[in-house]
């Protein structure tokens, strides 16, 4: 079940040990730029204006998605960790935090260095607007838009195993 970050102890303990183990695999500096790669830094990104979301299980979390207001719309982050990838379950999160964004913000970007999700975005109804440099450290990233519109008609004649396909990389 998909939680809000409150800030209380054991949501702590859960941010912390997730913290830890995509910072050892290596997860940590593709996903999130330099300034979070301290734990003090990687918490304060969780703090209001932005929205963390995220689901565990018993083996820990397992899905994070978060929200930077900018203006009207917002930047989304995504995590899933690689046991869950591709699943319904995963899919199911993602929908929701989606349209639950969707409904706060006029539009989502997003910006990855990882060029190979870009199709991945662009089949869920993301259009890319083009590359910015050296975002990421240095590195170079792809900014992607989605709006309501392109949302709401990305399932059109789709099956839930469709989309769950498309999202994690097949078809």
């Amino acid at each position: 079940m998909i939680e809000i970050y409150q800030g209380s102890s054991n949501q702590d303990l859960f941010i912390a040990q997730w913290w830890a183990k995509i910072q050892t695999n290596g997860e940590l500096k593709m996903t999130f730029s330099s300034n979070c790669y301290a734990l003090s830094g990687f918490f304060s990104l969780f703090q209001k204006p932005n929205v963390l979301t995220f689901d565990v299980d018993q083996k820990g979390l397992w899905f994070a998605a978060w929200f930077e207001p900018v203006m009207s719309s917002a930047f989304m982050g995504l995590w899933v960790d690689k046991r869950k990838r591709g699943t319904i379950s995963s899919w199911k999160n993602f929908e929701r935090v989606v349209s639950e964004g969707l409904s706060n913000f006029s539009s989502i970007m997003g910006v990855t260095k990882q060029e190979k999700l870009v199709a991945q975005h662009k089949k869920i109804g993301y259009t890319e607007l083009g590359v910015i440099p050296g975002i990421f450290d240095g590195e170079d990233g792809f900014i992607l838009l989605l709006t309501k519109e392109a949302w709401e008609r990305r399932s059109i004649g789709k099956t839930r195993k469709q989309e769950v396909a498309i999202a994690s990389g097949g078809v």
